[in-house]
């Protein structure tokens, strides 16, 4: 196998394209298993207010993940930690993570409201 030249890995070095590659339906469900935690613990509001607040600093948010997960993992079972912070690296991510919690909670709203009108009722 031919090994890449110095250039052509010096060019590759700064490219950005790892972090523009569109999410796989396996990293859209890690995102909407964390938006049902969210909305399900009813952290909606202060989660999108983080979210949307940090949403410029989502690559150096996960890279303090990768600085701090050996003390996580050596405290929790993190299993999807890893995962976690390589979507996060990924700009569109952190903007697919508010729509599903806003559409989440959005859902949860209104099966609130419709309980609440047939017990009125």
């Amino acid at each position: 196998m031919m090994q890449p030249s110095w250039r052509h890995r010096l060019q590759q070095a700064f490219s950005l394209e790892r972090y523009e590659e569109p999410l796989t339906d396996q990293e859209r469900r890690l995102l909407e298993k964390i938006a049902e935690a969210i909305v399900r613990r009813r952290l909606e509001t202060p989660a999108l207010f983080i979210l949307e607040s940090a949403k410029p600093l989502n690559y150096l948010g996960s890279q303090a993940m990768a600085f701090f997960e050996p003390v996580v993992r050596g405290l929790f079972a993190a299993t999807d930690y890893g995962r976690v912070r390589r979507i996060l690296e990924r700009r569109q991510s952190v903007e697919c993570l508010l729509q599903e919690i806003e559409n989440r909670s959005a859902g949860e709203t209104s099966s609130s409201a419709n309980d609440l009108d047939g017990a009125a009722g």
